[in-house]
């Protein structure tokens, strides 16, 4: 039988810590904390200071032992200013891949998005829980069977199919083009209103009260009639809340297109971004208790992200033809890297009785 070996993590030496201030000897908090109590012998003994057993202390001398195994293809390892780096585009839901490119760009560094995943991989053997900043966790995708039609459409002949849509919103090659979806809320609840530009993937998100034509249509309006964005076409599904795009063209004077039924690959595009938002917001989410404050953070996020299709630049970039900084200066983070140690020197300083 395979033998399973673990470290024991930082959240266990804080029960560790916790169990001994209440007199549990080494075998009563073996049972508690799920290890054996030879583990727990060892850890007392090597990782206890001057004045006793402190958790913080304790794991500062568990990482000091532990070696360094994340090496780059350049032969250089992530850390200092770099791991800080790619930890926080982790945190911004970048992908290893994004992050690997825009460090080439911006940085003149080269790593390879393979380095990037084994570094995750790695902090998640040690009970850092970055992985779940990947987009599914490290899991394979779902396959999903047909869903049922939502609602009956018009008759064929009062709507345009997605084959009569001109050259230039199919090739990408002229910005104003959109596609346009829901996400659904909790049942019975408000649903986000999604709107992306098929050339450069910029993403507008709206909520709207009620998963209905009035609502979409209202709030569709809105955003384009402020002249800021301009809109040749509007591709949507065969849902009832698109029923009354006669309106709605006559109000934006732009033509409005259909999807065949059950092809949502024919708006891959917004279906993908749909995917994206899903990651900060699951499904059975209530919408109606989420702010605006936290839906426009969604939008920074899928905006000012690079993109392979885009060449790893950002939907923002593309759209509004600026190139911008997305990493801070290597300054910067070597300055936060000198504070973490001055704070850690001083709770060291604390525990040990320095």
């Amino acid at each position: 039988m395979r033998r399973c070996f673990h470290h024991l993590t930082k959240f266990k030496r804080y029960d560790i810590e916790q169990f001994l201030s209440r007199g549990l000897s080494s075998t009563a908090i073996s049972r508690e904390v799920g290890v054996h109590r030879s583990t727990i012998s060892r850890e007392i003994k090597r990782n206890s200071g001057r004045h006793g057993y402190f958790a913080k202390g304790a794991q500062a001398f568990a990482e000091g032992r532990k070696p360094s195994t994340w090496d780059c293809s350049d032969r250089k390892k992530i850390r200092d200013e770099l791991e800080l780096a790619i930890r926080e585009k982790l945190i911004s839901l970048w992908s290893p891949q994004q992050i690997s490119a825009r460090l080439e760009a911006e940085w003149g560094v080269k790593i390879s998005h393979q380095s990037i995943y084994n570094y995750v991989y790695q902090c998640s053997r040690f009970g850092d829980p970055l992985h779940r900043c990947l987009r599914r966790f490290g899991r394979r995708k779902r396959r999903y069977g047909i869903r049922r039609r939502r609602g009956v459409m018009p008759s064929p002949g009062q709507k345009k199919r997605i084959s009569e849509r001109t050259e230039e919103a199919n090739q990408r090659t002229e910005l104003g083009h959109w596609e346009r979806d829901l996400v659904e809320g909790k049942r019975g609840h408000s649903c986000l209103l999604t709107i992306v530009d098929r050339k450069s993937r910029f993403t507008l998100i709206r909520k709207i009260e009620k998963r209905s034509s009035e609502f979409a249509d209202k709030s569709t309006k809105a955003v384009f009639q402020s002249g800021k964005l301009s809109c040749r076409s509007m591709t949507n599904d065969n849902g009832h809340e698109f029923h009354s795009f006669k309106k709605l063209e006559k109000k934006l004077h732009a033509p409005i297109y259909f999807t065949e039924p059950y092809q949502a690959w024919q708006r891959g595009t917004n279906e993908n971004t749909n995917g994206l938002i899903r990651q900060l917001f699951p499904k059975r989410t209530d919408f109606s208790e989420i702010s605006a404050k936290e839906i426009r953070h969604c939008e920074n996020l899928l905006n000012s992200r690079p993109k392979r299709v885009l060449k790893f630049h950002t939907p923002e970039e593309i759209h509004f033809s600026r190139q911008r900084k997305l990493f801070r200066t290597k300054i910067f983070y070597r300055n936060i890297i000198i504070q973490q140690k001055r704070e850690e020197l001083l709770e060291l300083t604390r525990a040990f009785g320095g």
